[in-house]
């Protein structure tokens, strides 16, 4: 994402530092134990939801266009994480040629 957008390199070098160390520090307490989550990021921390929206607006902004064609699409929902699609599924789908 950060290839796309007109951003100096000393800001991109920064915001994926600040990545890898968020990744890095992933960790949380369950029935007293700290847990080190390696997978995804853990519910409740701060930097999950940031991390979250990025992701989901670079998946939009590459996607939905052609989804919303393809797959007669009517309407997308967002909030925060949640996500509604409704679709037609009376109308027929777009066939490349």
């Amino acid at each position: 994402m950060l290839k796309h957008k007109p951003i100096d390199p000393q800001t991109q070098r920064e915001l994926l530092n600040w990545y890898e160390v968020i990744t890095k520090q992933n960790y949380f307490t369950n029935n007293k134990n700290i847990v080190v989550q390696n997978d995804g990021h853990a519910m409740g921390a701060p930097s999950s939801s940031i991390i979250a929206e990025i992701f989901l607006q670079h998946t939009e902004q590459l996607h939905l266009a052609l989804l919303t064609s393809k797959h007669s699409i009517v309407n997308y929902f967002r909030h925060v994480e949640d996500i509604l699609l409704i679709f037609d599924h009376t109308t027929p789908t777009f066939k490349p040629s």
